[in-house]
């Protein structure tokens, strides 16, 4: 509480004080209510009657005119004043609000009084936060904490997709982190996606509350479908019988159908396409099982192929080496 007696010839006889009572915090938006009253108090010789008094407030920097009526004989008390204000902590939940109360009577030798006052609130109890982050799987990243105060420690969580688990405990500022590449199973058709961390905020064994930050994974580029291999086999059955070797080819005449073996997606993802070519000879297909096209040319070439999965990667290429034989060759070597 905080007093001051009224200027003017008989000020001295009437007193202003002015309290602040029944405060209560709202943790959540952090900020308190705060309550404020006002009253004066007379000795053996002052009295004031029919006084529309102004009163000038200030809480917190905003300022109010309101009117209060005197009527208060010797040796009395009277409340004048009586209201909540919301006052807002500062980020780390301290707040210190600074009231100034004035009251004017201007009247019978009494003319005004002004008290001023600061009331320190209790502190509310701020959760840490974390600001949002990016990495890529199976890489370490720092997970940097800004925590209210000194003492705190904190759980670190992670949500993402359908996965959750733990990150760290009892941390105090920062811990590093390597995202398992496991989490790629919950984004198979993309290479990168969000989730979020949860970061739990403690005060010894007492939760204060918890934040969130968007967490954002990229796959990284080793993370990719396989091609085990692939067999090559000529559409046409007869050429086929007749060189009855591996790999070898007629001009003309054969149709190699590429079948691909074993093909697979990398955590979760699925093949979406083939591809095969025979390279510098513009004949391909994107079938499996799909043949290559006629061959008009001989000599040694190569058929590459790849796959491709739902995130778009690409396989690393199989190549076999393939002989195509001169239309003569067949020829020769058919019987008379």
């Amino acid at each position: 509480m905080a007093t001051a007696q009224f200027s003017g010839q008989y000020g001295h006889n009437m007193t202003l004080e002015v309290w602040s009572d029944w405060n209560r915090q709202d943790t959540v938006n952090n900020r308190s209510i705060v309550n404020l009253q006002a009253r004066l108090r007379t000795n053996g010789y002052a009295s004031v009657w029919g006084v529309t008094a102004p009163m000038t407030i200030h809480v917190d920097g905003d300022g109010e005119i309101v009117n209060a009526s005197v009527n208060i004989g010797t040796n009395s008390s009277l409340l004048i004043f009586g209201k909540d204000y919301v006052v807002n902590h500062d980020e780390n939940g301290n707040k210190t609000v600074n009231i100034s109360f004035k009251v004017d009577v201007n009247t019978g030798g009494y003319d005004s009084s002004t008290v001023s006052l600061s009331i320190p609130l209790p502190q509310i109890k701020r959760a840490s936060t974390i600001s949002d982050v990016t990495g890529t799987l199976g890489s370490e990243m720092t997970l940097d904490i800004s925590r209210k105060d000194s003492s705190y420690t904190h759980n670190l969580k992670y949500e993402f997709g359908k996965l959750s688990g733990t990150i760290a405990t009892d941390v105090g500022t920062s811990c590093s982190w390597t995202p398992p590449l496991s989490l790629a199973t919950a984004m198979p058709n993309r290479t990168s996606d969000w989730g979020q961390i949860v970061l739990e905020t403690y005060s010894g064994s007492t939760k204060i509350g918890q934040t969130n930050c968007i967490l954002t994974l990229n796959v990284p580029d080793s993370v990719k479908p396989t091609l085990d291999s692939i067999t090559l086999t000529d559409s046409n059955a007869t050429v086929k019988n007749l060189l009855n070797t591996a790999n070898t080819f007629a001009q003309v005449m054969s149709n190699v159908k590429v079948t691909f073996n074993s093909a697979s997606g990398a955590y979760g993802s699925t093949i979406s396409s083939y591809r095969a070519e025979i390279v510098d000879k513009n004949l391909s297909t994107t079938s499996n099982g799909g043949s290559l096209g006629m061959m008009n040319f001989n000599g040694s070439v190569t058929v590459r192929a790849t796959v491709t999965d739902s995130r778009g990667r690409t396989s690393d290429p199989v190549e076999i080496p393939v002989n195509v034989l001169p239309y003569f060759c067949l020829l020769y070597t058919s019987p008379s």
